[in-house]
């Protein structure tokens, strides 16, 4: 489990699958390389950014579905996986990414 502080935190789970919480503050989740199974317990919308940089996608080009009965939300960028719990498929935006 890796947890942020009542700061803004910048957190990377790197390699392998991890569970993830920024608490207070604006939070930036990183994934790079080949990351795993990933989940993001707490992501915020107005305040965190899931940073997705480097790897050429785009927010119309991202794979989300409805997961556990529709209280959370799955993205799939190839074998690696990024559970939003508790946030709905239909409130992501294109400005809770960072492509760049």
């Amino acid at each position: 489990m890796l947890r942020g502080a009542a700061g803004n935190d910048v957190l990377n789970g790197g390699f392998g699958n991890d569970t993830m919480s920024g608490g207070a503050g604006v939070d930036r989740f990183v994934f790079s390389g080949a990351f795993g199974r990933d989940v993001i317990s707490d992501f915020r919308t107005g305040a965190d950014i899931i940073d997705l940089s480097g790897r050429g996608l785009s927010f119309n080009a991202l794979d989300t579905r409805q997961a556990n009965g529709g209280l959370d939300t799955l993205i799939v960028i190839g074998n690696n996986r990024i559970l939003l719990e508790g946030f709905e498929e239909n409130d992501l935006r294109g400005n809770m990414f960072d492509f760049i």
